[in-house]
């Protein structure tokens, strides 16, 4: 038997081998698992080129990386952005939950427009609690980084 021409279907790999044949029962069996062999056969030696990667993602995740993919496939999106960041052309950014860090801007501002709108002089524990908010602003940043 000759090895099938294209893996597009048996049928015409079988109109191809009988042209102007008409095979025997036994002989379309043959055929056909000749075929089935040869298909396996070039499937894993294609398979063989690549590498079978699992990763397992919460209904979560998920969720989040299929809203980031748009309308592509998410195995496409998940090989382009690892592979992307392999090469160095894109920088992962995370999305921060930036709320807390609010806060504490507005507090910290909050707390110096009142300096500025007293004129006073700034006693010891007007700077010492100034400089909680900042420590406190500091931490939650390093968190998030």
């Amino acid at each position: 038997m000759k090895w099938p021409s294209s893996f597009n279907s048996v049928h015409n790999y079988l109109d191809e081998l009988f042209v102007g044949i008409d095979p025997s029962e036994e002989e379309i069996i043959n055929a056909k698992k000749w075929y089935w062999r040869c298909y396996n056969t070039d499937l894993k030696r294609r398979r063989s080129h690549y590498t079978h990667l699992s990763i397992y993602f919460s209904k979560d995740e998920i969720q989040r990386v299929k809203q980031a993919t748009e309308k592509g496939k998410v195995s496409d999106f998940v090989k382009k952005v690892v592979l992307s960041h392999l090469d160095g052309t894109t920088a992962f950014t995370t999305s921060m939950d930036t709320s807390v860090i609010e806060e504490q801007l507005f507090l910290i501002a909050e707390y110096l427009l009142e300096l500025i709108n007293i004129n006073a002089t700034v006693d010891n524990t007007g700077l010492i609690k100034l400089e909680n908010q900042i420590a406190q602003l500091q931490t939650q940043i390093l968190q998030l980084i």
